[in-house]
């Protein structure tokens, strides 16, 4: 892993769409209530929410995590099984969610941009290695290529921790339906909607090549909220 401006290992990615009688309180939830709470617990370092541009899931949140084992310590499962009443109230609204506690395993380049796209591998027809070896070096390429224009700023594998993904609690039993996972995630972040989907496009060629490649959907492009760092 190259070094990072932020002393993360371990990322936590959630896509969900939401009831849309609720959607404003939602984002009121997010930012006045959940997003606080969950920074202060320890090695949480920061938090990031996302609406899509185009097609996709339609909200796409991240925190970053001083490592992945931070997901399953007993200051974050103490939250999860005693969730607030706001948070009783808003978990039913979630629909279609998918949650991942991860570990970053590839890590090019620095800080965020105002755009993501994530690209999403479920089963394990790649070898892990290889993976990240062709990841890494068409990374590489890309923030080398742009970073004049900032159109790559940072790109980052994650890879999901099935054992810390699929803990049971509380919290997950008040969603509107079951939570799925994927097995890796590719992150780019970019400067703007335009040039994150063009710079993932070519990115999973470089990667995948050109044809299909099943369990691979993506890229999804997203467009920053808001973002919040630990205290």
């Amino acid at each position: 892993m190259t070094s990072s401006t932020l002393p993360a290992q371990g990322a936590l990615a959630i896509w969900n769409e939401i009831d849309p009688a609720h959607e404003a309180e939602y984002h009121r939830w997010y930012w006045e209530q959940h997003l606080p709470e969950r920074l202060s617990v320890p090695g949480f370092l920061q938090a990031c929410r996302y609406r899509v541009v185009g097609a996709g899931p339609s909200f796409f949140t991240w925190y970053l995590v001083r490592d992945v084992e931070v997901l399953r310590s007993a200051p974050y499962l103490e939250r999860l099984a005693n969730p607030t009443e706001w948070t009783r109230q808003v978990m039913p609204w979630f629909r279609d969610m998918t949650r991942c506690a991860c570990r970053i395993t590839v890590d090019v380049g620095r800080g965020i941009g105002g755009a993501v796209a994530t690209i999403r591998l479920s089963g394990t027809a790649d070898a892990e290695s290889d993976l990240r070896a062709r990841l890494a070096r068409e990374g590489l390429q890309q923030s080398r290529a742009s970073e004049q224009g900032g159109a790559v700023t940072r790109i980052q594998l994650w890879e999901t921790d099935r054992d810390i993904t699929v803990q049971r609690t509380a919290e997950h039993g008040l969603r509107g339906g079951p939570d799925r996972l994927v097995e890796r995630i590719i992150v780019l972040h970019s400067s703007s909607p335009e040039l994150a989907h063009a710079c993932a496009t070519k990115l999973r060629a470089g990667v995948f090549g050109g044809g299909e490649t099943p369990g691979l959907d993506g890229p999804f492009v997203y467009t920053l909220m808001h973002c919040l760092s630990a205290q």
